[in-house]
């Protein structure tokens, strides 16, 4: 038996020496393979931020040059609005001089929008309108008898 107890008494010590460098050694390598995890996990998430910020970037860029669209439009609307109302209160001028050239436009419109649409307009020719023309036939009626006898 002291054989036995010799022998324990050898190796007992070299396995606990063998246990504690084998755990130092697993726990060294475990460690590592942790940090690489992490080395990795850190990389990809570098690299998301990377292209999520490259992606905003561009978004903001299209956002911006849409704006800047909008806004160069919006400025010749509002040009082209002052223009007419400029071209609509001198031609409104030009109307309130001559009467005549209101209901002469009108008339124009009636006649373009029948020619557009082919079909058959029935207007109301307003009473000035018509006494006028009674009174250009009584014209007309009294030069064509003046020359006559002349």
């Amino acid at each position: 038996m002291p054989e036995y107890l010799y022998l324990l008494t050898l190796l007992l010590p070299l396995a606990t020496i063998l246990l504690i460098f084998g755990f130092k050694y697993g726990s060294a390598a475990y460690q590592a393979r942790a940090r690489s995890a992490n080395d990795t996990a850190y990389r990809e998430l570098a690299q998301s931020v990377a292209t999520a910020q490259s992606q905003t970037a561009s978004s903001l860029a299209a956002m911006q040059a849409e704006a800047i669209r909008e806004k160069r439009a919006r400025i010749i609307k509002a040009e082209a609005e002052l223009e007419a109302s400029v071209k609509l209160s001198l031609a409104a001028a030009q109307i309130t001089a001559n009467p005549a050239a209101l209901e002469l436009r009108r008339m124009q419109m009636i006649a373009e929008v029948g020619a557009e649409n082919n079909s058959t307009t029935v207007l109301m020719i307003p009473s000035d309108f018509v006494s006028l023309a009674h009174t250009l036939n009584d014209y007309l009626a009294r030069q064509g008898s003046a020359k006559k006898e002349a």
